[in-house]
């Protein structure tokens, strides 16, 4: 059951791609996170990134909103 007064954010899905040389590491990772407003712009890509801890060289590949939503809602 959903509380009345819980907080609905914006909802999105961001996907990197990385890679290490040094320690032939690579793949693909991703993040789900919420913001209060509707937009995203490349301070809030790094947000995600560090959010995810990537350290590596990255690349972000796609971002993808999710919907208005509270957390119970993001999470069911």
């Amino acid at each position: 059951m959903e509380l009345e007064d819980e907080e609905k954010l914006h909802y999105y899905l961001i996907s990197f791609s990385y890679s290490n040389d040094s320690r032939k590491v690579s793949g693909y990772a991703s993040a789900r996170i919420g913001w209060i407003d509707n937009f995203v712009n490349n301070r809030r890509i790094d947000e995600a990134r560090r959010y995810i801890a990537l350290e590596d060289d990255y690349v972000p590949l796609s971002v993808s909103y999710l919907g208005h939503m509270t957390k119970h809602q993001m999470k069911s």
